[in-house]
């Protein structure tokens, strides 16, 4: 596509330099001389020489000399090229003959200066515009391949954290020997297919989140005496988001919140054209002691979102015996 668009850009150029060069000036000497066919060809081997000066800048001379700093060779080489083409010009409108090149006849030398001078400006315009266009896409380039990398580096942050706290939530239960661990243990397997998804190139849909986000409540809930009101407002459940941006908050609310009996966990989760809004609220115990791994998720969080949803809001606040967290993405597409 690059090499496409490379020779669309240049061809166009050329296209509407010639033609009004040929409108404004060359149509009317060829209409005007002796021997049209000949004047013709002398044109044709003109506008050859034009091509040849400004390629020869563009391939050689800039990218060589210029960009490489040596910025005398530069100016002696540019200037040498311009004589060149001045007394082969000559030569060209005598006829091609050899004479004209080593002893030319400037007829009209300031023209010729123009033209020269107009080429060149021409082709260090187009070829920095070539090069800061190439610099730009380059840049692009790299920084998709960082936030591509970053984001492939969190993700196998993320994975095992995820599957380790649903693994020492049904460690939990099977200490104290409770019943539910055989029940607890098929809902894992909810979470890996869930886990296989997220691993996937084809990403994880707004409903997959939301199962394995129940089927991570499940678990929790043989094991703790939590209320949980989970509301879902969900228009499209087929959209494409990142995975686990919601989990952390909620496996926090279970680990540091106060799982005594009768204590409330209220999430909200809304859907609709555009928007994503997520919100937990839970009641925290400050004395509880945390993991290895504690923090690993919400910070995941949170660099995913300023990488994958820059415009996207998200506050947490921890007061009044309360921890509450809300997370708005806009500009989703369906």
């Amino acid at each position: 596509m690059k090499k496409y668009n490379y020779i669309l850009t240049h061809g166009l150029f050329w296209l509407f330099f010639f033609l009004s060069r040929w409108l404004l000036i060359d149509q009317n000497y060829w209409a005007s001389d002796p021997d049209p066919d000949l004047y013709f060809i002398k044109l044709l081997g003109y506008y050859g020489l034009d091509c040849m000066h400004f390629y020869t800048l563009y391939f050689v001379i800039l990218p060589k000399l210029l960009f490489a700093k040596r910025f005398l060779l530069f100016t002696i080489s540019t200037l040498g090229l311009g004589l060149f083409v001045f007394h082969f010009e000559s030569a060209i409108w005598s006829g091609f003959d050899l004479n004209e090149f080593l002893y030319p006849k400037f007829i009209y030398p300031l023209d010729q200066v123009y033209d020269i001078a107009l080429l060149t400006f021409l082709s260090i315009g187009i070829f920095l515009w070539d090069k800061w266009g190439s610099l730009d896409a380059r840049r692009e380039m790299l920084e998709h391949e960082v936030k591509d990398s970053e984001l492939k580096f969190l993700k196998s942050q993320l994975s095992p954290h995820f599957l380790f706290n649903t693994l020492n939530t049904i460690y939990g239960l099977s200490i104290y020997d409770k019943p539910n661990t055989s029940k607890a243990i098929h809902e894992l397997k909810t979470t890996l297919n869930y886990i296989e998804k997220y691993n996937s190139k084809e990403g994880v849909t707004l409903g997959a989140e939301i199962e394995n986000l129940q089927s991570y409540i499940a678990i929790n809930n043989l094991r703790f005496d939590n209320n949980v009101n989970f509301s879902i407002s969900v228009e499209n459940p087929d959209l494409k988001v990142e995975p686990i941006l919601f989990l952390p908050f909620v496996e926090n609310a279970f680990k540091h919140g106060d799982n005594q009996k009768g204590s409330e966990i209220v999430i909200e989760l809304e859907q609709k054209k555009g928007y994503l809004k997520f919100r937990i609220i839970n009641q925290f115990t400050d004395g509880k002691r945390k993991d290895s791994v504690s923090g690993v998720g919400v910070e995941n969080v949170q660099k995913r979102l300023r990488i994958l949803y820059p415009d996207a809001k998200i506050a947490i606040k921890n007061s009044g015996g309360f921890f509450n967290v809300f997370i708005h993405l806009k500009g989703l597409s369906k």
